[in-house]
């Protein structure tokens, strides 16, 4: 059907066994200031609409797609993200001082450099094991660290009246085949800071492989006693990792809650204009992917699937009824993988229990959206652990998807929809009357009894054209399976009195309000196929002024 780039949508509505998709002919589907008192022949003095519409002429939202089974059968989907989780979400950002020592001489080592002479170098040495845990927030049992980015600052400050030098070495840093080690050369009563970039250097915490989560630092101090007799005084290391940010973490994540966060809605269109009425849909799928990338098997629970509509309130998906209750997302074996893990609900899983919904009757409810909520723990105790540790590398997240597919077959009754646009009828001066002929040929087992409400800005009742009365448009026939046997038509004709044309160019919005019915009046399970059409004539006659 040819378009125009002003469209008045004649709301022809077809179930599409769960809902009702609305069509449109031409917004601009009337100017009176085209139509002519003329002879109707053979149908219309001027025609407004001719042609024929079909399943695949129906605007769908972005998240939507329609999808043509092997039967030819259709199936409407609606999909999206539900959330993201982050490496960031799981690991937070390293914000420790991991090296904090002050060092004093003990009294035989005070007692020594007493009595030496000036100039002599009296070394002695110290070290630090920093525990990490409770510094950087990380509940994992660390092995190693690899950090993108991070400059490891040392600052010391002497405040004995001797020179001082001082080798700093951390063990679990390697950097050319070394150990990281670090020097530092300050007079009597000196502060200095020496930096070292470990970006991409891979930190070990193991302390030699016997536990998690500590650092070492190992300090080599030598005095060079001055003239000074003062020997009283300190040495204090601070040392942080400024700007960190993690590549990769290896080890044992244990089990902890995760998927702590408010997820995102996935909408149904389909259910924003019906307002009452009946629906019960044979079958349809709820599919909720997970693509994980963290080295970590996670089970995962749902809670809680909410639906909305004005109509009904809010109603739940009976989650305690899905089967698995725990289902488990599955983990990569490396870093350059993505397990992808699917679980499907169906009409039988989970059941209707009391006010907790099947997935139909769930879907009955008309939700505009629904929301699912999940906890989950990483590392549950019914997975078998791999040979390799846990980890969590900069591009480690857990995606989650919605997908829900709704095959077109079910039944309505007494469904009302309805949808408010505007409109302008343009110039009325010249047009005394006019008749509104539509004719419709139905391939669709689909009642609609529409009403057209044209009011001003304020909502005031201008006209109303009422298809309510007598079906404007009826169903076809169908056979024992509600499969279309032909098709079927049916004209009607309405009339615009002089007395409502004078008021018309006060016309600035259009309510519609359409009944919908399957097949012998909602009684019959129906099911849409993509070569079923409606074709379409309306046209119009007018009276004009002398």
């Amino acid at each position: 059907m040819r378009k125009t780039p002003q469209k008045l949508y004649l709301y022809i509505g077809f179930l599409l066994a769960l809902n009702v998709c609305i069509i449109g002919c031409e917004k601009d589907l009337f100017k009176l200031d085209r139509l002519v008192d003329n002879q109707w022949d053979p149908e219309f003095a001027v025609a407004l609409v001719n042609g024929s519409v079909g399943i695949n002429d129906i605007d769908l939202t972005s998240n939507s797609y329609l999808q043509v089974a092997a039967d030819n059968s259709i199936n409407l989907i609606y999909n999206g993200t539900v959330n993201t989780y982050n490496a960031s979400d799981f690991i937070p950002r390293i914000t420790s001082t991991p090296l904090q020592q002050t060092i004093a001489l003990t009294p035989q080592e005070a007692a020594g450099l007493a009595l030496a002479p000036v100039g002599t170098s009296f070394p002695i040495t110290a070290s630090q094991s920093v525990d990490l845990t409770a510094q950087t927030n990380i509940k994992m049992e660390i092995d190693s660290i690899t950090l993108k980015t991070g400059i490891f600052n040392i600052d010391v400050d002497n405040k004995f009246s001797h020179n001082v030098r001082v080798v700093i070495t951390i063990p679990a840093i390697i950097t050319n085949g070394v150990a990281l080690n670090r020097t530092i050369s300050l007079g009597p009563n000196a502060r200095g800071t020496i930096t070292a970039d470990i970006s991409n250097l891979m930190i070990n915490i193991t302390k030699n492989g016997t536990t998690t989560n500590y650092l070492e630092a190992n300090y080599n101090i030598t005095f060079t006693k001055t003239a000074s007799p003062i020997l009283s005084g300190s040495l204090t290391i601070t040392g942080s990792i400024l700007n960190p940010t993690l590549r990769l973490v290896y080890g044992e994540a244990k089990q902890q809650s995760f998927l702590n966060t408010t997820n995102d809605s996935i909408p149904i269109n389909i259910f924003e204009t019906p307002v009452s009425g009946s629906l019960l849909l044979n079958d349809a799928t709820l599919k909720l992917s997970f693509a994980n990338s963290f080295g970590i098997p996670i089970s995962v629970n749902i809670p809680q699937v909410k639906g909305t509509s004005p109509t009904n309130g809010t109603f739940f998906l009976n989650t305690a009824g899905i089967n698995p209750q725990n289902f488990v997302i599955a983990a990569p074996a490396n870093i350059r993988q993505t397990a992808n893990s699917v679980l499907t609900l169906t009409k039988n899983n989970p059941p209707t229990n009391g006010n907790l919904l099947s997935l139909p009757d769930f879907l009955s409810k008309l939700p505009r959206a629904f929301t699912p909520q999940f906890s989950a723990q990483t590392n549950p105790s019914s997975v078998t652990r791999p040979a390799y540790k846990n980890f969590v590398s900069d591009t480690s997240k857990l995606k989650i998807a919605g997908e829900i597919t709704i095959p077109l077959e079910g039944r309505a009754s007494n469904f009302l929809i309805r949808d408010t646009f505007d409109y302008d009828f343009g110039d009325v001066d010249n047009v005394e009357s006019f008749v509104l002929r539509t004719w419709f040929n139905n391939g669709f087992p689909v009642t609609l009894s529409p009403r057209l409400t044209f009011t001003d800005n304020s909502y005031n009742v201008i006209h109303v054209i009422d298809g309510q009365t007598n079906a404007l448009i009826k169903s076809a026939p169908v056979d024992a399976n509600g499969k279309v046997t032909s098709k079927l038509a049916t004209q009607s004709d309405f009339t615009i009195p002089s007395s409502v044309v004078q008021n018309l160019n006060r016309v600035k919005k259009v309510i519609t309000t359409a009944g919908i019915a399957t097949a012998n009046n909602g009684n019959q399970t129906v099911k849409i196929f993509s070569d079923y059409l409606i074709d379409v004539k309306i046209g119009a006659k007018a009276k004009l002024k002398l």
